[in-house]
């Protein structure tokens, strides 16, 4: 590919512009993420801290725009490496939250058309009939599990909170950046507000 010839700093320059093409969102959370393994560096840019990463005593880092090959392909590797355990963390951790009861099924509707899941009446008999029994004061592994499975597979687990109206959900399964981002807002919305059929 043009501008790339396996260097490090090429791969940084198509990074950071891949990044800022995508309104700041293709990276977003990188640096974080690199800061919580490091244990510092809440004031460098992703790419110090993938110098540090690799080089921890920081020899490297007085000639960094200078490296040796060896060097340089070491850091090309701590590079891939962290993002591919960056976005497998983005894309497989849980992501839950609370809905009223009455939203559960358009939760489940919309949260189905997102991955292209035909999500009917006898998926909502099924979900609906074995919410009875469950507790959210529970460990996440007794709740109620449901799978959606489309162009990817989400579990779903569910559980009542004991004497309320509430309704606790987990999401398993691999998410893309703008599928969490619409997640987030169903969560947002389906807990603040009490959404009805057409």
């Amino acid at each position: 590919m043009f501008g790339l010839d396996g260097s490090f700093w090429s791969y940084a320059n198509y990074l950071d512009g891949l990044h800022e093409g995508s309104g700041r969102t293709a990276l977003a959370g990188f640096c974080e993420w690199l800061v919580a393994r490091l244990g510092y560096g809440n004031n460098l840019v992703w790419e110090v801290l993938v110098g540090r990463m690799t080089f921890p005593d920081e020899s490297v880092l007085s000639r960094f725009r200078s490296m040796t090959d060896e060097e340089d392909a070491a850091t090309v590797d701590t590079l891939f490496d962290s993002l591919e355990r960056f976005f497998a963390d983005q894309a497989g951790s849980p992501v839950g939250g609370w809905i009223w009861d009455t939203n559960v099924r358009a939760f489940c509707e919309a949260l189905s058309q997102w991955i292209g899941y035909d999500f009917d009446d006898s998926d909502w008999q099924a979900v609906d009939s074995a919410l009875t029994g469950t507790d959210a004061d529970r460990p996440h592994a007794e709740w109620y599990v449901y799978p959606l499975i489309g162009h990817t597979r989400l579990d779903l687990r569910l559980a009542r909170e004991a004497g309320g109206a509430e309704v606790s959900i987990r999401i398993e399964g691999p998410r893309r950046r703008e599928l969490q981002s619409r997640i987030d807002t169903l969560f947002h919305i389906m807990s603040t507000y009490t959404v009805t059929s057409p």
